[in-house]
């Protein structure tokens, strides 16, 4: 009774029996490892909760190991257009977009896409252009898509501005040719970053531009 509440009335036992059946039945198939098995018993959970990300995990899995790389793209888009306000699905088409050759074309629009979707999303936003700036081979599609993703990052509220937002500006800046704003960029990431980690990395990359500048002079 509390979870229909809670759910608005949505909340269904059976269905709930149902999808736990199916779960179990998707983990067999996927110790089978047979492509047709999996998206079968994915698609059984999907037609009762789209929302499922292990039956989407498991749906885009099953079409990547049977080769069927335009249905993998094909199912993701279809879902970006149905649930547009789910960023997993677009983070999951462009992580298999950057790793399968036949889809890195579609990358930058991905990319792009989410921005449109997602402008408020910053520390998303500088995820995925740090992502497209260290991904070979790098192209002007993707370089257009980035600097749109910095111009946003620039004008985000002091308060959402971390570290890692100003890195991947830095980076930006860097490949565009613009050392001082880069160098710039990253000593203030530096201020900003509190792990230890990030923090490393940061002054190394710093260092290595302070090397960059001093042999340009």
């Amino acid at each position: 009774m509390m979870l229909k509440l809670i759910t608005g009335k949505k909340y269904s036992e059976r269905t709930e029996i149902r999808i736990a059946a199916l779960s179990s039945s998707l983990q067999a198939a996927l110790r089978t490892g047979d492509p047709n098995l999996i998206g079968q018993a994915a698609d059984q959970i999907l037609a009762l909760r789209p929302e499922q990300l292990s039956a989407v995990t498991a749906k885009a899995y099953s079409l990547e190991i049977a080769g069927d790389i335009a249905g993998l793209e094909k199912f993701f888009n279809d879902r970006i257009k149905r649930f547009p306000q789910v960023q997993e699905n677009y983070f999951m088409l462009l992580e298999a977009s950057l790793r399968l050759h036949p889809l890195a074309a579609t990358a930058p629009q991905t990319a792009k896409s989410f921005i449109q979707n997602f402008p408020n999303e910053f520390e998303s936003i500088s995820a995925i252009a740090w992502t497209l700036l260290n991904n070979a081979p790098f192209d002007a599609a993707a370089l257009a898509v980035v600097s749109d993703a910095c111009a946003i990052l620039q004008k985000a509220p002091a308060a959402s501005v971390s570290g890692k937002i100003l890195t991947t500006r830095a980076l930006f800046a860097y490949r565009s040719c613009k050392l001082q704003e880069a160098l710039n960029l990253l000593r203030q990431a530096y201020e900003r970053t509190g792990n230890a980690q990030e923090k490393a990395f940061v002054k190394n990359m710093l260092e290595y531009l302070k090397a960059v500048e001093k042999s340009t002079r």
